[in-house]
């Protein structure tokens, strides 16, 4: 009897034991379901923010792409520029020069018209004292175009045929500068 009792308790005591480890392993189990969700629920919460990074990514390489591709058309655009500073740079050497030369030739020409000008001023003085001489000697023979006349009526005896010394005469002729009238007789 007492290894029935015995016996009793046994099988009671390893159903105890069985379901102890039966509601631990439930718990367990429940525990470990609930870490399980919790764990999807951070599984999907990182795989969101890995979502979010991987477009955040994106877009950075789009935007870093695009900057790329502006700062090329930038560095095209300065290397144009430059070329045009340089090209514009040497014209405006070329016009330096050419204006230098126009200023030397400009100054060459003023000399050479002051030197004109000296020239036609002379030309001029002189073409006035050709005049005032050739007044002059215009003035001398119209005057002994007078006093030739006057001298051949008074040879050919137009004054009532009275012959009258040309001496007397000739006083009565004013004597020219280059040898008078005087000088010539």
């Amino acid at each position: 009897m007492r290894n029935k009792r015995h016996g009793r308790n046994h099988f009671t005591g390893a159903c105890l034991i069985i379901t102890v480890t039966a509601a631990e392993l439930e718990a367990q189990k429940q525990d470990a379901q609930e870490r399980l969700e919790e764990m999807d629920q951070q599984k999907a919460k990182l795989e969101d923010m890995l979502n979010d990074v991987r477009q955040k990514c994106q877009e950075e390489s789009q935007m870093i792409s695009s900057l790329q591709s502006q700062i090329h058309s930038q560095e095209l655009d300065l290397q144009s520029q430059e070329e045009e500073l340089g090209r514009a740079k040497a014209d405006l050497n070329r016009l330096q020069q050419e204006e230098a030369q126009l200023e030397q030739s400009l100054q060459a020409g003023r000399i050479q018209l002051e030197t004109i000008i000296k020239s036609l001023r002379a030309t001029q003085d002189e073409i006035n004292q050709a005049r005032s001489k050739l007044s002059q000697i215009q003035d001398s023979q119209h005057e002994i175009s007078k006093s030739i006349e006057q001298y051949s009526s008074t040879l050919n005896g137009t004054h009532g045929g009275s012959m009258t010394n040309l001496a007397d005469m000739s006083e009565g002729f004013p004597e020219k500068e280059n040898g008078g009238f005087g000088a010539m007789f």
